[in-house]
């Protein structure tokens, strides 16, 4: 069976070709005449050939195939070249004689079998889609024991029966080419060798936006073609139904960003970029695929054009190159004198090569705004806060903005103030977030928590607050009630003050193991009502400096500018200074001394009189005046009975007639001594 080596040679001239050029070749098995194993110089064969006479640039020469069915098993085979141009220069970089030297050397070998495995081939797609712009890939597992460098070509013919769809790979050169028509791009290609004879072939390539409508509107199936010695080898690879495409040519150009360039600077909000006028801004895109939202790159030279118009004047025009084959950033100004209110739209389009299907323009909407927010605080908002009612208040302010404030929420911030200086550690700032927004009228609501120390807070401090933020073109708000324009806010300062107004001891001195009386007053001075405890303290002395007992207390609840009595009882248990004190809700730092004068030692009289007043004294005492009573009594009533034995014998018995029957002439009536009155007379 014939052997046949096909062989040709590129060669490159810049200024003009016409020389002979000559093919050395040395076959180990046919050319080796002394038999050492080295292709000497007088063993090549010479075969010969003219180049296209005065032709520059790269040229392709074919020679006659080379016979090797003789070489043998792993023979070598030596190629070099050598010839002039039309001057007679020598060609360079065309190898000498030897091994070593020449200019390529092969080795021939029994031709095996090629084989590829079916469930190897496969074809990453989006679901049965290839989509434009974005790398695919095709691979398959290769067996050929010759090595993948002995087929001739392998073609992957994605669209069968139109050679735009085709990728050819020289296995032996190891690059890819396509049609000069066609629309596939290849990326890369990977041939990993698995074991001796084994190989994994990966094709990576990229469908461009020039893709046929066919592709789109009918369904592909690809198939693998492997020559090996010009013949087509039958290895089952042909028409992989499982494998079957059609193109998805859809391109987006999507807005990626758009900045404000100009101080106060706007964020972008959606498509629309809010702005003032003389603003710089600059925007950026990006091509997208709609089916992933993957970035899509166009193959070839691409630009892109844009149009700001605001419908009324003459559109602005200018283009910038798609830097990437994929994205763009430009950047363009407001000048006032000629966009000083509305809007106005820049339009971006992709122009530059076929598009089957039409890339989708992206639109960028400039809103130009020169009037500031207005702030606005309703009557019910914040007027008047109590300093015992500063959580959970609710805040709702409204600001008038025709251009748009956006969904961000603005700042409001706060400051106790003495004396117009602020408290320390008393103030903050809390989010007001939208509520609703109505025809250039955007109100903000929320409750807020005044997280401060109200007990620090005192009659006469003053509340100020104030909000920052701005509307989507940058413009600050403006009003009261702004930075620099703050509010102020009447506070109520809700307090609860319980002062000890009087106390009293009695008595004043009191003597050891005897019990005295601390009586007192509190009276609440403060605009609340509250609870105070009113507690007893003494002062223990000790070697560490000593510490406060508590001997009494109880608790008074008080109403706005009410006093409360209270009264403690205590006995003396020791003499001199007892250290008492009271305390007001446990405050040791605010404490009271009481007025009790240096406790003494007790008198004799004191201890007498203290003896005598005690329960059996008492009880004899009774009995002692009870008898003295009785003795008494009788007495009275014995002198009493005698006086009254006196007065019978003494009184005369009475006249036998009534005052009033006196005789006449009898001369005067006698002297009545007695005389009793009745009760009607006495009444």
């Amino acid at each position: 069976e014939d052997r046949l080596l096909p062989l040709s040679v590129e060669i490159s001239e810049i200024e003009a070709l016409g020389g002979p050029l000559l093919l050395h070749s040395w076959r180990e098995g046919i050319d080796d005449v002394d038999n050492d194993g080295e292709a000497d110089e007088w063993e090549y064969s010479i075969m010969r050939e003219i180049t296209p006479m005065k032709e520059n640039g790269t040229v392709k020469i074919d020679f006659p195939s080379l016979e090797l069915v003789a070489n043998g098993e792993f023979g070598k085979v030596s190629l070099y070249i050598t010839g002039t141009d039309l001057a007679g220069h020598p060609v360079l970089n065309g190898g000498a004689p030897g091994v070593d030297n020449d200019m390529a050397t092969l080795v021939t070998q029994d031709d095996l079998p090629t084989t590829i495995s079916q469930p190897s081939i496969s074809l990453d797609r989006w679901g049965n889609n290839l989509l434009v712009g974005q790398i695919h890939e095709f691979s398959f597992s290769l067996t050929d024991d010759n090595g993948i460098g002995s087929i001739d070509n392998i073609s992957i013919a994605l669209a069968p029966g139109d050679s735009r769809g085709d990728i050819w790979l020289d296995p032996l050169s190891r690059e890819l080419s396509v049609n000069d028509n066609s629309p596939i791009h290849p990326v890369g290609l990977v041939i990993d060798e698995l074991a001796a004879g084994s190989y994994k072939v990966k094709i990576q390539f990229r469908l461009g936006v020039d893709s046929p409508q066919s592709w789109n509107t009918s369904t592909q199936k690809p198939s693998v073609i492997v020559t090996e010695h010009g013949q087509v080898l039958e290895l089952g690879s042909n028409s992989l139904s499982h494998l079957e495409w059609t193109v998805d040519g859809r391109v987006n150009l999507m807005l990626l960003s758009a900045d404000d360039l100009s101080p106060p600077h706007s964020e972008l909000f959606g498509n629309t970029l809010y702005l003032q006028p003389d603003d710089r801004f600059n925007f950026s895109g990006q091509l997208h695929h709609p089916a992933n939202g993957l970035n899509v790159i166009l193959d070839g030279d691409w630009q892109v054009n844009f149009s700001m118009d605001d419908n009324q004047n003459n559109a602005e025009n200018w283009y910038t190159i798609l830097s990437d084959s994929s994205s763009f950033m430009a950047t363009s100004e407001i000048p006032q004198s000629r966009w000083n209110h509305g809007s106005a739209t820049v339009q971006a389009t992709i122009v530059g090569g076929v598009q089957t299907i039409p890339i989708t323009d992206m639109k960028l909407h400039i809103v130009i705004d020169s009037t500031p927010p207005q702030l606005d605080f309703p009557v019910t908002t914040l007027s008047t806060i109590n300093s015992n009612q500063m959580m959970q208040q609710l805040v709702t302010i409204r600001v008038n903005e025709a251009g748009g404030m956006g969904q961000n929420p603005l700042e409001l911030h706060w400051s106790f103030r003495r004396h117009g200086v602020e408290i320390s550690n008393m103030h903050g700032a809390a989010q007001l977030p939208l509520a609703t927004d109505a025809e250039g009228l955007w109100t903000y609501s929320t409750r807020i928590d005044f997280d401060v120390n109200s007990d620090l807070l005192l009659p006469g401090d003053d509340l100020v607050i104030w909000v920052v933020g701005a509307d989507l073109a940058g413009h600050p708000l403006e009003g009261i009630g702004t930075e620099g324009n703050s509010k102020m806010t009447q506070l109520r300062v809700i307090y609860f003050q319980p002062v000890l107004s009087e106390l009293t001891v009695s008595p004043y001195q009191p003597t050891i193991e005897s019990v005295f009386t601390i009586d007192g007053r509190v009276l609440n001075e403060g605009n609340d009502m509250g609870v105070v405890k009113v507690g007893l303290w003494a002062w223990q002395s000790s070697g560490n400096g000593g510490r406060y007992h508590i001997l009494n207390e109880t608790n008074l609840t008080l109403l706005p500018q009410q006093h409360a009595f209270f009264t403690f009882s205590q006995e003396a248990w020791d003499s001199g200074d007892l250290q008492l004190y009271i305390a007001i809700n446990d405050d040791d730092t605010n404490l009271t001394s009481v007025p009790v004068g240096l406790v003494r030692e007790q008198t004799t009289g004191e201890i007498l009189w203290q003896n005598i007043d005690s329960p059996a004294a008492v009880g004899l005492m009774i009995l002692l005046i009870s008898v003295v009573l009785m003795v008494v009594t009788a007495a009275i009533r014995r002198s009493d009975e005698e006086w009254d034995d006196m007065d019978e014998e003494e009184i005369p018995p009475p006249p036998p007639w009534a005052p009033d029957e006196w005789p006449e002439g009898a001369g005067p009536p006698p002297e009545i001594l007695t005389q009793s009155t009745s009760l009607l007379e006495e009444e």
